[in-house]
């Protein structure tokens, strides 16, 4: 029993090294992963809430999957820029195309959060301003090439659905 409790605890003790050794090597970008994080939360819960406010039913277990995916995509395309630019000795670079990254994230993660927040508060005209500026207007004058991309991909979603 005792051999176990040693081995058990040099286990914890290997697993704790592992964790601290892998979030030392991500510090310069810890920031950037929390606040990805941080709003894949947030678009979270308002969407939940958006969804028993219009459908009066539990969230759909599969959109929350999906998700989850898609959360685990976006981090480890910016752990593979990361990782990728470190082993070519490029960090100061690989920091600017992950800020990037991190932008078109909240971006897209921001539309989402005011398109559920419409479903919530329906009367609230700031969120329905912010919603159509950050979903039509910029895209139509900062990104036009977009605007083809993101109907295609609304498509896409509806015909999943």
């Amino acid at each position: 029993m005792k051999r176990t409790m040693e081995i058990i605890d040099a286990f914890k003790t290997f697993i704790l090294l592992a964790v601290a050794t892998i979030m030392s090597y991500l510090q310069p970008i810890e920031n950037l992963l929390s606040v990805v994080s941080l709003l894949y939360l947030l678009n979270l819960i308002i969407a939940i809430i958006a969804d028993l406010k219009a459908n009066s039913a539990p969230p759909n277990m599969r959109k929350f999957l999906r998700s989850i995916i898609e959360l685990c995509w976006y981090l480890v395309f910016i752990l593979l820029i990361f990782i990728v630019a470190d082993r070519m000795n490029v960090d100061d670079g690989a920091l600017h195309v992950i800020k990037g990254v991190v932008w078109l994230i909240i971006y897209f993660y921001g539309v989402n959060i005011l398109k559920n927040a419409r479903t919530i508060t329906p009367r609230n005209r700031l969120i329905k301003v912010l919603y159509q500026m950050f979903s039509i207007y910029f895209i139509d004058k900062v990104i036009p090439w977009a605007k083809k991309f993101i109907i295609e991909q609304k498509n896409e979603d509806d015909d999943t659905k």
